[in-house]
């Protein structure tokens, strides 16, 4: 699950959610991921005190999703947050009924779990993926030799990675950073190349 104001949707949000299921996919056992902008009402109480600010509709915000890069591993939730608990069990119903369990987990970033704010059972989810890839963690930083504890939550599990992994994993963020830069400027990569 991945919730979010997405107000509106940009490659700072699909970098998170890429980065976060082809580096936690096989450790964890994702295989699908489901965004889930926020509704309106939401938005608009959490921008009320913001001037000029635009806010997004959710049928715009979900259509800036599904036109960002079409994908076979993300789904963007369009239905109201109200749905959500009917929708979850009917999923999980369904996916036993055909042998398989289905364990929610939430993906977000650091300015969601904070050591002051430490929210439990976001979207009927046990545990909480965080990331700091985009705003600093007040629970972590690299001078620190692990993660403060976070009040109301389990200690931090450290996930072993292999050697091997890891160059595996460098090649193919390599592969898609210069994926992207051709996506952005072909020029610029021809450039790079020499030609």
């Amino acid at each position: 699950m991945y919730p979010g104001s997405f107000n509106p949707p940009h490659y700072s949000h699909l970098e998170l959610l890429q980065h976060t299921f082809q580096n936690c996919g096989n450790d964890l056992e994702i295989i699908a991921a489901i965004i889930f902008p926020l509704d309106d009402d939401i938005l608009k109480s959490k921008f009320q005190h913001r001037k000029n600010t635009d806010i997004f509709t959710k049928v715009e915000r979900v259509s800036l999703w599904k036109e960002m890069v079409p994908s076979d591993w993300y789904w963007v939730y369009d239905r109201s947050a109200k749905e959500w608990f009917e929708f979850r069990r009917r999923l999980m119903t369904d996916a036993a009924h055909d042998g398989f369990e289905i364990k929610f987990v939430v993906l977000c970033g650091s300015d969601y779990v904070t050591l002051k704010n430490a929210p439990t059972g976001a979207l009927g989810c046990e545990e909480i993926i965080v990331s700091d890839i985009s705003r600093a963690a007040d629970f972590f930083s690299p001078r620190m030799a692990a993660p403060l504890a976070v009040k109301g939550y389990r200690p931090w599990e450290k996930i072993d990675v292999e050697i091997t992994s890891l160059g595996t994993m460098a090649g193919e963020d390599a592969a898609r950073v210069y994926g992207r830069l051709s996506f952005m400027s072909p020029s610029v990569l021809k450039s790079m190349r020499g030609h």
